[in-house]
């Protein structure tokens, strides 16, 4: 667990802004590391990427998967070059058909010339792989930086680590369990054949000696084999294949069709059938049309900030609670890991920023909300019966009061009204955890003169859902609840 140091709690109309030392876990990452030595450099490294994936769309899947290989093995390590004493990662045979480098370089000699020594190439991938796979219509997650540049890089380690795609199940589950992923981050993140090609001999076996006696793989679909065969002959070793068929440059849930159909190229991707969870998760998304696959694949990736925030928010809760007096343990018993829920907001740049906005004023319907906003700004909220604008810092979080804790605290405490402004240049992307009790949950106040009356959580949505369709046509909120 990332160790939270709250170097101080700001209360603006009660909105709380707690500044963070380190939100990341393992190696001191910290979300807008560079904030002070080189401000600009996630956006020279987003609009660098967008040059190069604006020209060539499929080079986003490469980048993804050197990302992935890069930390799989050492960390930091895939980028360096072998030396007359020692065969680096890059020799691998899994890593010879990686590519997108030159975007690497291109990327580094962009930050370079601006803030010369300061960022590591080790982010730079980790940005651009992000970035890169936002620019196919693929989900955003958040990166925290801070890497230092790795000095050992072995051939022999990438062979030992790298999941081949021969794999079976049980090879699979080791590899990834090792790392300290999931069974479902292993499903998950095997989504990423969503994009990019393979080589033909990355497959050949399973449609020409699967087993040494020139037979073909019973895991694979008879009728895709024949066409697999049309274009891959044998011992073909350069033709190259969509390992998506027809949407190999766009970010989607198709992968897990082609699984379920018995067309997955590799034997790493027939294995995901092999194993209940993984085969029920294939299921899943083949059927809901990848309902929640871009969510999932961003949840792999920023899992741990979940569990940090989510601690935090409790732990955020149950102080405020005891400055009143009350029970600080009211929220741990109502407010669980299924009923609160973590939300990625994209705002895309709008030409008519001045007469749209990206998220109308509103108040929030839960106890807490948690947020972490990028550089391009656009929140803000009144005060003193003006609108002002919050201003993003990358080591702050800010802390919304909600309509729930506004009534549960008998008024002590305010929710805020807040919107979010449009740009006309460049996208804008937050993160936000929102604390919800259960909808059996009851909201009282403990006071001797209550300001609000009792009821259950569901009878507050079930009232605002009422308001926004059929009664006003916009949400009301706690004042439907006054004595």
């Amino acid at each position: 667990m990332a160790t939270l140091k709250l170097l101080s709690v700001l209360f603006l109309q009660l909105v709380v802004v707690l500044f963070v030392s380190d939100l990341a876990n393992g190696y001191g990452l910290q979300l807008g590391f560079y904030k002070k030595t080189c401000p600009n450099a996630e956006d020279i490294v987003r609009k660098t990427t967008a040059q190069y994936i604006s020209r060539a769309p499929t080079l986003a899947a490469p980048l993804l998967r050197m990302h992935f290989h890069d930390c799989f093995v050492r960390v930091r390590s895939v980028l360096l070059n072998s030396t007359k004493n020692n065969q680096a990662e890059k020799v691998a045979p899994p890593n010879l058909s990686l590519r997108g480098f030159q975007v690497i370089d291109g990327v580094k000699s962009a930050v370079e010339k601006v803030c010369p020594g300061v960022v590591s190439c080790a982010d730079i991938l980790a940005l651009v792989a992000r970035d890169a796979v936002l620019m196919i219509k693929g989900p955003y997650w958040e990166v925290p930086t801070g890497r230092r540049d790795g000095r050992v890089s072995s051939a022999n380690e990438a062979l030992k680590n790298l999941p081949p795609p021969s794999a079976n199940i049980t090879q699979l589950k080791a590899r990834f369990l090792g790392k300290g992923l999931s069974i479902k981050d292993l499903v998950v993140l095997s989504g990423g054949h969503t994009i990019g090609n393979s080589h033909c001999s990355s497959f050949s076996n399973r449609i020409y000696n699967f087993t040494g006696k020139g037979d073909t793989d019973p895991k694979l679909d008879s009728n895709y084999i024949v066409k697999l065969k049309s274009k891959c002959k044998p011992g073909d070793l350069t033709t190259i294949v969509e390992m998506d068929p027809g949407s190999f440059k766009t970010f989607d849930e198709d992968y897990y069709t082609l699984v379920a159909k018995r067309r997955g190229l590799f034997e790493s991707d027939a294995a995901l059938l092999d194993d209940s969870e993984t085969k029920a998760y294939v299921k899943l998304q083949t059927a809901t049309y990848g309902s929640t696959f871009l969510k999932d694949f961003s949840n792999s990736t920023i899992g741990e900030f979940a569990t940090t925030v989510s601690d935090l928010a409790q732990r955020i809760a149950e102080i405020l609670a005891e400055n009143l007096g009350l029970k600080s343990t009211f929220f741990a018993e109502n407010c669980l890991a299924g009923t609160c829920y973590l939300r990625m907001n994209r705002y895309p740049q709008c030409p008519i920023s001045s007469e749209v906005f990206g998220l109308m004023p509103h108040t929030d319907s839960d106890f807490l909300t948690i947020l972490h906003q990028d550089q391009v700004g656009g929140l803000q909220l009144v005060k003193d019966g003006r609108w002002i604008t919050v201003k993003p810092n990358p080591k702050a979080l800010i802390i919304n009061i909600g309509y729930l804790f506004q009534a549960w605290s008998n008024g002590a405490y305010k929710s805020v009204e807040h919107r979010v402004t449009t740009n006309q240049q460049v996208e804008r992307f937050s993160i936000a955890y929102f604390l919800c009790p259960s909808y059996d949950t009851l909201i009282q106040s403990c006071s001797e003169a209550p300001v609000y009356r009792k009821f259950s959580f569901r009878e507050y949505r079930q009232q605002v859902q009422e308001d926004v369709h059929e009664t006003t046509g916009y949400k009301v909120g706690l004042p439907r609840f006054l004595r």
